[in-house]
């Protein structure tokens, strides 16, 4: 697992050299953001959608990657 496990609503964990980000929202009635950024600083090289598999956008930032 990789450290920090939570930052804010956002989790992480880790298999093998992949990290997990998952962005939980406090209720279902929340909509969802089309712009989530996630304070990871280490390298990425690539952030996919794990419901359906779709490569998103992404962009390096000075605390971590900005999604889209």
């Amino acid at each position: 697992v990789c450290t920090p496990y939570k930052a804010g609503n956002i989790y992480f964990t880790k298999k093998d050299a992949t990290v997990y980000s998952i962005c939980l929202y406090p209720d279902a009635q929340q909509p969802i953001s089309l712009k989530v950024e996630i304070p990871y600083s280490g390298d990425v090289s690539s952030v996919t959608l794990l419901e359906n598999g779709e490569a998103l956008s992404f962009t390096r930032e000075n605390n971590g990657i900005s999604v889209t």
